[in-house]
């Protein structure tokens, strides 16, 4: 498949490289699994709620792809906005752009933590606190702006060491 660079000159590229496993493509693989996975673990815990209570399940343990799909219902808290922001950061590491990859990743994080709220009312969350999913899905967004600085910072310091070669020819 030929794609032209800025030059416009084109650019080979196979099947077989845009495969190959790369330390950004792992690190962007595991990160995305972790983050299906707390979708499936429990983040709060309303079995022994009352029958009228007001969560999503009222007498039942509350797994991540509940509290997503709430999440994305009722537009109340800042922490909605979390979960697109991750996935933007995503998108942003695979694109190479580490940087803003990681400044979004840390938005999501802060907005992530804004869900702490919640616990203050007992209406919604009936133990007022939060099981592992939470947690997990919490620092995957962290892993994922740690991830994109450490390679932001490997980047740069490959680039600055052929400069100096470079200089030192």
């Amino acid at each position: 498949m030929n794609v032209g660079n800025r030059e416009g000159k084109p650019i080979q590229m196979n099947i077989k490289s845009l495969l190959k496993p790369t330390p950004r493509r792992i690190a962007l693989a595991i990160v995305l699994v972790v983050y299906l996975v707390s979708f499936w673990l429990p983040v709060f815990d309303n079995r022994s709620a009352s029958h009228n209570h007001m969560s999503i399940k009222p007498r039942d343990l509350v797994m991540g792809i509940d509290a997503l799909l709430l999440s994305f219902l009722f537009f109340v808290f800042p922490a909605w906005i979390a979960s697109p922001l991750f996935w933007a950061a995503m998108v942003l590491f695979a694109f190479r752009k580490d940087i803003l990859a990681a400044v979004f990743a840390s938005i999501a994080v802060v907005a992530g933590i804004s869900y702490l709220l919640l616990l203050r009312d007992a209406s919604i969350v009936h133990e007022q606190r939060y099981l592992y999913g939470y947690y997990v899905w919490l620092c995957d967004m962290a892993a994922m702006a740690g991830i994109a600085i450490v390679s932001h910072l490997v980047a740069n310091g490959k680039h600055l060491k052929r400069r100096r070669r470079q200089l030192a020819d």
